[in-house]
């Protein structure tokens, strides 16, 4: 009846009357007019044909005489109505009564006519009644379509609400696993779907893991592994592209890679989620519920629902990101403190260790001295949740620890076993911990979690080591101070006790001179006597002001004529050895602030071991110049040489207490030096090549 209601508001479609009467006569005449008046008429003499008609629904109005042998009109009448139950069925009898026009009436006749019927009466009550039906069709179409508008209003309205509480939930919630499964439950609510899933790419962009899911059983979210470029959502995520399937079985793309059937003919959409243009995974959505299929505008839908799970996905990697940094930051702090605070290397290690473990799943770290003098790795001592107990020296080639890797190997092959050391395999990282003079220690991380350590957990780990790696220095810079203190001691006891006989020496050869002069003038051995009375007594009061430094007291100075008195002082020495020495200073340097002593003995210091350095030749060259260092103007004096150079290993402890690549030497001349720069607010800079020379450059602000 629903097709012949829309097709009967069609006019060009004549409406079909049936009429019934045991006498043909009447059926004929009435088949005539009828037909005259526009109408489809079928007539029938016999009520038990007119019923199998009337069962067809193909009808428009029945008229039909009551009284008839088998079937009755009343008959036809109920038949009809339980057919439609808005039928129209014109009854007529020639024997009349009140009783029957009630009954026909009750029964829900149109109208009820006495015979003989005025053809006028009867067209015109058949006109009214089709006009009626019309009108009543008519209603029902409009009431159908407004009710297929309610209905799309409503689901957009829902459509709406959902995405109003997926925008609420993202701008609420920071838990990432929390707004996902939100979204996703939102998203196969809304397009009833009874599959739904988001899939995020992991780190090197290769494969695709469920993040969030409805209607999938836990083993497939836990087991499935996408890579891009198979599968639908592979093939999505690889080209960035939305995808509608109405049936994935059909589909000949994918029809091979739905052989575990866990979608089968289902209707599927599936949309890429894209930060700044990248992808970072795919939400899908797969059996429409009901059977039904997915419509275009169910993708648009789905493509909204991508964009907000998108940014939430990217929001909350950034507070995930600065929320790690933020505990990074604090990790560093409270080692920085530490620091400061422990008593012993061992308490510095678990300190450092269980920093670390607020980061990363790490069961102990271990660290190793590297001695490049001996070429050997020795532990030095550890932590962790296990007791760390090693007696363990590694004999290596350089070409062994090239790299972190070959040092993780090297280290593996030496360790005792997991049941014997308790450390674990699973998971083992080593960190290079360098400074000036090379590798310094090697730092490792073990984990009984496989593959537990990210690139992020490398770097924080490395950085950690490299600060903490101090302490070490720190430990031997508490030996250094203590031997400091008993040098300081015996520096004042042996400066008392040289000054007086040194003394005696001096006036004794300036009694000499005064009575032989001309010996003193041509004795060489005079002269060196001299020479080394002078530098005897430098040597006691260096170390005299190296035990008790005074604050200096600067004045304005001309540093080109300090530099070229020294280089009078050392001329000598420069002779013997042939050397050239050259300065080149940059034309109006201006006079500066600083303590002329201190300053000459600095320079001095650094000339007599440019003349050590070199055996015989060579050339020393100063040059002065003015330069730009964070915004501020600095004197610049450069002291070069070409002599014997300096070994790597050795550059970051040339300015250390007491350390002396001479035999005769006492380890404080760049030690003075480095003090000497430091107190003018100055620095220092030193390069240097094995068998090429050094170069060392002075920093003093003007």
């Amino acid at each position: 009846m629903q097709n012949q209601e829309k097709t009967s508001v069609n006019k060009n479609i004549k409406e079909r009357i049936i009429v019934i009467d045991d006498e043909k006569r009447i059926c004929d005449s009435l088949k005539t007019l009828l037909t005259e008046s526009g109408y489809d008429v079928k007539t029938f003499n016999k009520s038990e044909d007119a019923s199998l008609e009337i069962k067809t629904g193909n009808f428009d109005l029945i008229v039909s005489d009551i009284k008839m042998p088998g079937i009755t009109g009343l008959d036809i009448l109920r038949l009809a109505r339980d057919i439609d139950p808005q039928a129209l069925v014109v009854l007529m009898t020639g024997y009349g009564s009140l009783e029957s026009a009630i009954e026909a009436i009750n029964e829900g006749a149109y109208d009820y006519l006495l015979k003989p019927v005025e053809f006028p009466q009867l067209e015109l009550v058949i006109k009214r009644g089709l006009d009626r039906r019309r009108l009543g069709r008519a209603k029902s179409f409009l009431l159908t379509e407004l009710q297929d508008k309610n209905k799309a209003l409503s689901d957009r309205f829902e459509e709406i609400n959902a995405l109003y509480r997926a925008g609420k939930s993202l701008s609420s919630t920071i838990d990432l696993n929390e707004l996902l499964g939100t979204v996703i439950e939102l998203a196969t609510g809304v397009l009833k779907a009874d599959i739904g899933s988001i899939m995020l790419l992991d780190e090197n962009r290769e494969y695709l893991t469920i993040a969030a899911s409805q209607g999938l059983s836990a083993e497939i979210v836990k087991t499935t592994k996408t890579p891009i470029g198979t599968s639908i959502s592979g093939h999505v995520a690889q080209s960035g592209e939305p995808l509608f399937i109405s049936n994935v079985a059909a589909d000949p793309r994918f029809k091979k890679e739905n052989r575990d059937e866990r979608y089968g003919r289902a209707s599927l959409l599936s949309v890429p989620l894209l930060v700044k243009n990248k992808v970072i995974g795919v939400i899908n959505m797969a059996h429409k519920t009901a059977g039904g299929e997915f419509s275009e505008h169910d993708l648009t839908l789905l493509s909204t629902f991508a964009t907000q799970a998108a940014v939430a996905i990217d929001n909350a990697a950034t507070f995930q990101q600065l929320k790690r940094r933020v505990l990074e930051l604090s990790t560093l702090q409270e080692i920085s403190d530490a620091m400061s605070r422990a008593g012993s290397v061992a308490n510095l290690q678990e300190i450092i260790f269980w920093g670390i473990r607020n980061l990363m799943p790490v069961d102990m770290s271990l660290w190793f001295r590297w001695n490049s003098k001996s070429n050997t790795l020795n532990f030095v001592g550890g932590a962790g949740n296990a007791e760390v107990d090693l007696d363990l020296t590694i004999h290596a080639e350089p070409k062994d620890i090239s790299s972190p890797e070959s040092a993780r190997e090297l280290l593996l092959k030496h360790l005792p076993s997991p049941e014997e050391s308790k450390i674990p395999r699973e998971s083992f990282s080593v960190y290079f911990i360098n400074n000036e003079a090379g590798l310094a220690y090697l730092f490792c991380l073990s984990s009984s979690a496989a593959n537990c350590f990210s690139e992020e957990d490398a770097q924080i780990a490395g950085l950690i080591a490299s600060q903490s790696a101090t302490m070490y220095e720190r430990e031997k810079a508490i030996l250094n101070a203590t031997r400091l203190l008993t040098m300081g001691n015996m520096i004042s006891e042996i400066s008392h006790d040289m000054r007086k006989p040194l003394t005696n020496i001096r006036g004794g050869l300036q009694i000499m001179r005064s009575r032989w002069p001309e010996l003193a003038n041509d004795s060489d051995m005079f002269k060196m006597a001299e020479e080394e009375m002078h530098r005897l007594n430098e040597l006691v009061r260096e170390l005299v002001d190296f035990s008790n430094p005074n604050k200096y007291q600067t004045e304005r100075t001309d540093i080109v004529a300090v530099i070229e008195r020294c280089l009078q002082l050392v001329q000598r020495d420069i002779e013997i050895k042939g050397i050239i020495s050259r300065t080149d200073c940059e034309e109006n340097i201006p006079e500066v602030f600083v303590n002329k002593n201190q300053i000459m003995e600095m320079l001095l210091n650094l000339l007599i071991n440019a003349i050590d350095s070199i055996s015989k030749g060579g050339e020393i060259m100063i040059k002065v110049r003015r330069v730009d260092i964070d915004s501020r103007t600095m004197l610049k004096i450069e002291i070069s040489d070409t002599g014997c150079g300096i070994d790597q290993k050795d550059k970051a402890i040339i300015f250390d207490r007491y350390y002396t690549s001479k035999d005769t030497g006492t380890g404080l001349g760049l030690a003075v030096v480095e003090r000497i720069v430091s107190a003018h607010g100055g620095r220092i800079e030193v390069v240097s090549e094995k068998g090429i020379g050094t170069t060392f450059s002075i920093y003093l602000p003007q």
